[in-house]
């Protein structure tokens, strides 16, 4: 019965002690992905704190400030307003396909909105800042901008 319990104690207390440590290892370092293609950067004049994460968007001379809601950018440009949304709707990712044909989109993946209308159109002027929309001229059907708004 000693033996037994002498067995049982031994069994209990092993239990009880804590494990090694494990081997301390530096932390992965992240690596940051190329985008496989150049934003474009035009010529703009940034006004707006925080900055807005692209400017692909606005107009060529333009001055970027912040907009009333946080979160938002609006470009001025000859009495001109471009509202930026940030890069919400993920265009940033879509930008190569600008100068391209519209039949050249790929369908929404799940999820996600895509618009689609011409530069000549009608359009709704709901805002939306998760939708993709793509621009296109009616004419050739060459994208011309695509952003989210």
């Amino acid at each position: 019965m000693r033996v037994v319990f002498a067995a049982v104690a031994a069994l209990l207390l092993a239990s009880c002690t804590q494990p090694a440590e494990p081997p301390v290892s530096a932390p992965p370092t992240a690596v940051a992905e190329e985008p496989p293609f150049e934003l474009p950067r035009p010529n703009v004049i940034v006004e707006a704190d925080p900055p807005p994460p692209f400017t692909y968007w606005a107009p060529e001379g333009s001055v970027i400030r912040n907009h009333r809601n946080p979160g938002l950018w609006v470009a001025h440009l000859n009495g001109q307003q471009t509202i930026y949304f940030g890069d919400s709707c993920r265009a940033s990712e879509w930008q190569s396909y600008i100068g391209q044909s519209l039949s050249s989109i790929p369908p929404a993946p799940a999820g996600m909105t895509i618009r689609t209308y011409c530069t000549t159109c009608a359009k709704t002027d709901d805002l939306r800042p998760d939708r993709i929309n793509v621009v296109f001229e009616e004419d050739t059907r060459l994208i011309t901008e695509i952003a989210c708004h």
